[in-house]
């Protein structure tokens, strides 16, 4: 009978575990695909064109993988909908979904995520793309240096900002 009862409470933890798991990667997913939002609105306006190009990163990208492509476009559009409903007031959504992640160094892959999906579209980071990931630095606690490292904007080897 011991047996039985270890048996069950073994298969009852990794059932825990794994459910544990999942709300940690939905709270991540929605976390970066929030600052997704907040990145392709970070123009004050939306460019379909970059959402296009996003989107298309967040449905066949290999990073993506362990999420549903379905549920993180939708994330998506339900977060970029918050800026154009409400403008600068959908960004109180979004600093709620990034704070949920408590982990400093999931916080910190969070950003570096970010600073992919801003690139996805264009490989140039332009200014306001990278004035909403130092906002999340900031929002965070994370130095920038440990999001931006060593980037080279000028490809002279110089460390960026």
């Amino acid at each position: 009978m011991d047996d039985v009862m270890i048996t069950i409470s073994q298969n009852f933890a990794k059932v825990l575990t794994d459910y544990v798991g999942r709300l940690q990667n939905h709270d991540f997913s929605e976390a970066a695909m929030a600052i997704a939002a907040a990145i392709l609105w970070s123009y004050g306006r939306l460019d379909e064109v970059e959402q296009a190009k996003l989107e298309e990163f967040i449905t066949t990208s290999p990073l993506l993988q362990p999420f549903t492509p379905y549920r993180l476009l939708n994330t998506f559009q339900h977060y970029s909908e918050m800026y154009k409903l409400h403008g600068g007031k959908g960004t109180e959504g979004v600093r709620r979904a990034v704070l949920r992640i408590q982990d400093e160094d999931q916080q910190v892959l969070l950003l570096k995520f970010a600073l992919v999906l801003a690139k996805a579209d264009d490989p140039v980071l332009h200014d306001d793309e990278e004035q909403v990931i130092r906002e999340f630095c900031q929002l965070l606690n994370i130095r920038d240096d440990e999001v931006f490292g060593e980037m080279d904007d000028d490809g002279l080897g110089e460390p960026g900002p």
